[in-house]
């Protein structure tokens, strides 16, 4: 028993002694800092980098009609969205047409009205049902 009580102590003694105090090698590894004030400002950090960006997504675009570009509006690479306006076509000739145009539905609208008037048997085949 005597042993056991020896051998008992013999290891809290080993225990206690490997608990023992260490603060002095961690002084020793101290990183010495300057200490400043707390004021306000600016902080800035600079990064440059080297590289290519591309767009997660590319679209391409087509007018509705031909004609020439008067005007470019955007840049390659400047963002849009849905109805912006990126060019001006030129108008002269689309003008020009639309003028034509008119005038050829003019000249249709009044033979149409002639003949409606012109004949009364054709009277009765351009008048709805029920109109006398």
């Amino acid at each position: 028993m005597r042993r056991a009580q020896l051998i008992t102590i013999a290891v809290l003694i080993l225990l206690l002694a490997a608990c023992g105090k260490k603060d002095q090698p961690a002084l020793e590894k101290a990183i010495l800092v300057d200490v400043v004030p707390v004021r306000q400002g600016k902080i800035a950090k600079e990064i440059k980098f080297t590289g290519s960006i591309e767009a997660n997504t590319e679209v391409k675009v087509f007018p509705k009609i031909t004609a020439t570009i008067e005007a470019m509006k955007v840049d390659l690479g400047d963002p849009i969205k849905k109805g912006d306006v990126i060019a001006l076509l030129e108008s002269d000739e689309l003008r020009a047409q639309l003028a034509q145009t008119r005038a050829a539905l003019e000249v249709m609208q009044a033979n149409w009205g002639q003949e409606r008037r012109s004949s009364p048997r054709q009277k009765i085949w351009w008048q709805r049902p029920g109109q006398a």
